[in-house]
């Protein structure tokens, strides 16, 4: 019994005709994440031609395949543990986010968003969808860094908060991690 509507007919479908499939599976939900400095090793300024990853971003979830989840924003500053970047205006001509799923490593082949000049806190909007299931998926913060640059200072970030599904996350582990570039 009952009344339904599929493509504005109220006619019954024919028995060879398939209704499709359902499926209501649990959403993909945040649990934790956690900030790690990544690398801590100097800057060689003869090597600037790609960026630089300073923080690597990880976002535990659980859920299922089908059932998506985006990350559309991270807030960040200049400022880390050292308590600063120094001559950020300088040394750093953009900065940039980049994701690899839930494979470990930085990448350059799935870019999120980025910012010119960042100096103290600064914001890269930009839309990744969690597509696959419950894991740890990776984002990368990286520098780029002119020749140009300050010989002998030093680079550091931290993380403010992210968007997951139009919440703001500010309850990661180690936002603030140790080491600098």
């Amino acid at each position: 019994g009952g009344t339904f509507s599929v493509d504005n007919s109220v006619n019954l479908p024919g028995p060879a005709e398939s209704f499709g499939q359902l499926f209501a599976g649990p959403v993909t939900t945040y649990t934790t994440s956690s900030v790690v400095q990544y690398p801590t090793t100097p800057i060689n300024l003869n090597c600037t031609s790609t960026p630089n990853p300073i923080l690597e971003i990880q976002v535990n979830v659980t859920g299922t395949v089908g059932c998506v989840a985006n990350i559309t924003q991270f807030i960040f500053s200049t400022i880390g543990d050292a308590g600063f970047s120094q001559n950020p205006l300088t040394n750093i001509t953009e900065a940039d986010v980049y994701y690899s799923g839930q494979t470990p490593g930085m990448s350059y082949d799935n870019f999120f968003g980025s910012v010119a000049s960042p100096n103290g806190a600064f914001t890269i909007n930009g839309t990744q969808p969690l597509l696959l299931g419950a894991g740890t998926y990776y984002f990368y913060l990286v520098y780029d860094v002119p020749v140009t640059a300050i010989s002998g200072n030093q680079l550091d970030a931290s993380m403010t908060s992210f968007t997951f599904n139009g919440a703001v996350k500010n309850n990661m582990t180690t936002p603030n991690p140790l080491g600098t570039r």
